[in-house]
């Protein structure tokens, strides 16, 4: 049964950070809180903004999260939405990109601990990411102390200790280019090809979802709303570590992979099936590494018992995931 009200806005704030951006956050404020349970910080993924966990109608994470009893709030990290950087006390219009997966680690993450936890008085949360916001998940969760946050529910996050595939093999042949330009437009790229996408969506949505698991209306509708342009400074990190097999920072000198095993808070890893961006293998690596005592590993498919097989994107904007993966993420954290 789907839970979530049809009209329930969020308030707005905006967290500084120590290196001059304003990250926006969003918060469906819960008037009846569950005693003593931490609020839940939902992340998104890369090259997205906040409606990746917060989409429209039924597909909201977050939303529903907030049904279930949760101080929700949802994050877009720095070029993701409304965050931008500031110039003095005003918020730049447009977008320099030139920030890498650390800044995410070592700035925004802080900067959005400091202003949930002033914001509701609670001194840890629940991190909720999706891919790439799991992954800065695990990252802070290595790099500083993991009191701030009281689990890590990490959905479609790799460590890229196993991850093949031809179309980022074939990316990997114009790496080069990356060094010549300052973004990917991403979002306007997608916009433009609109039609093309919602046509050819089971061409085109292979490698990042289960395409019988969309919903076409709402794929349309976040092509829209939910896309952000990306840094090449970003995009040639995650080359990087695809060519290596590794998770490491900018410098080399910090293995976020490696320190996988000093992760000691509880942590719920979901994978789907048939996801060929993140595969399960890549996923139960992450699991087996981890220091936790209190881990879990879930996997979404039809040899669980699930109505569908889930790829990557669809774990949380697939048809059956507001049925299927969201109330086994509030059902984890209602135990934690």
């Amino acid at each position: 049964m789907n839970l979530i009200p049809l009209v329930l806005l969020p308030r707005r704030y905006f967290a500084e950070t120590r290196d001059g951006w304003s990250l926006a956050l969003y918060r469906y404020e819960q008037r009846r809180p569950i005693p003593s349970q931490s609020p839940v910080i939902c992340c998104h993924g890369l090259g997205s903004n906040r409606y990746n966990v917060d989409a429209p109608g039924k597909y909201s994470l977050a939303r529903y999260l907030h049904q279930r009893g949760f101080d929700t709030w949802v994050l877009e990290l720095r070029g993701a939405g409304n965050s931008r950087r500031r110039v003095g006390r005003l918020h730049r219009k447009t977008v320099t990109y030139d920030w890498n997966f650390d800044d995410h680690v070592h700035h925004d993450v802080p900067a959005t601990l400091r202003l949930v936890r002033a914001e509701t008085g609670h001194e840890d949360v629940h991190w909720v990411g999706h891919s790439m916001g799991g992954m800065v998940g695990y990252a802070f969760l290595t790099v500083a102390a993991q009191h701030h946050l009281r689990s890590l529910t990490a959905i479609g996050s790799p460590t890229f200790s196993g991850m093949r595939s031809n179309y980022l093999d074939w990316a990997v042949h114009l790496r080069g280019l990356l060094k010549i330009l300052d973004r990917l437009p991403y979002r306007t790229s997608l916009r433009m090809l609109s039609p093309v996408v919602v046509l050819l969506r089971k061409q085109l949505t292979d490698l990042f979802a289960n395409p019988e698991n969309l919903d076409p209306w709402l794929m349309q509708q976040l092509i829209f709303l939910a896309l952000s342009d990306l840094p090449t400074s970003l995009m040639r990190q995650f080359l990087d570590w695809y060519v290596a097999h590794d998770f490491r920072g900018w410098y080399g000198t910090h293995s976020y992979k490696e320190n996988m095993q000093n992760i000691h808070v509880p942590v719920h890893i979901i994978a789907g099936s048939m996801d060929k961006l993140t595969p399960p293998h890549d996923l139960r690596y992450v699991y087996d590494h981890l220091a936790s005592s209190d881990k879990q590993f879930t996997l979404f498919g039809k040899e669980r018992g699930h109505t569908t097989d889930y790829g990557h994107v669809d774990l949380v904007l697939g048809k059956r995931a507001p049925d299927e993966v969201f109330p086994e993420v509030a059902n984890w954290l209602l135990n934690r």
